[in-house]
C-alpha cells in the first residue's frame, strides 16, 4: 500500500498564479515550464541545458530508465529558455553558495510551495 496519494496536481488557476507572479526570464518561470512541457521527472529535468536541444527537438537520456527520448520542444518553452539568462551546461544551475543536492526538491513541489505562499 502506497504511503502517500502522491503530489496533487496544479490547476489551471494555481499556474496562472505562479506565471502571474514569475514573469518570462525567471528561474522560478524556467522550472515550472520545465515541468510542464517536458514531463521529465526531476532528476532529469534539472540536467536539461541547451546542449540537448537541436533544431527544435529535446534529446535527453532518462537517467533513471536509460531510455533516450526526443521531444519536440513546445513555442512557449523555447520562449522562456531563450528569455532566461543561463551561461551553464544546466538551465537549472543551483547558485555557488547552495549546497549542491543528488535529489533535489522537485520541482513541481517547489513551485507548488511558492505558490501557496503567495
Amino acid at each position: 500500500m502506497p504511503k502517500s496519494d502522491g503530489h496533487a496536481c496544479w490547476t489551471e488557476d494555481e499556474i496562472a498564479m505562479f506565471e502571474a507572479r514569475y514573469p518570462i526570464g525567471s528561474k522560478p518561470r524556467l522550472a515550472l515550464a520545465l515541468g510542464l512541457y517536458t514531463a521529465q521527472r526531476r532528476g532529469d529535468a534539472v540536467r536539461i541545458g541547451r546542449q540537448h536541444i537541436r533544431d527544435g527537438v529535446l534529446t535527453v537520456r532518462q537517467q533513471k530508465t536509460g531510455v533516450t527520448l526526443a521531444t519536440p520542444v513546445h513555442p512557449d518553452l523555447a520562449a522562456i529558455i531563450t528569455a532566461t539568462s543561463v551561461g551553464h551546461l544546466t538551465l537549472l544551475r543551483q547558485e555557488l553558495r547552495q549546497r549542491r543536492l543528488h535529489r533535489p526538491v522537485p520541482v513541481m513541489v517547489r513551485c507548488r510551495r511558492i505558490a501557496e505562499a503567495l
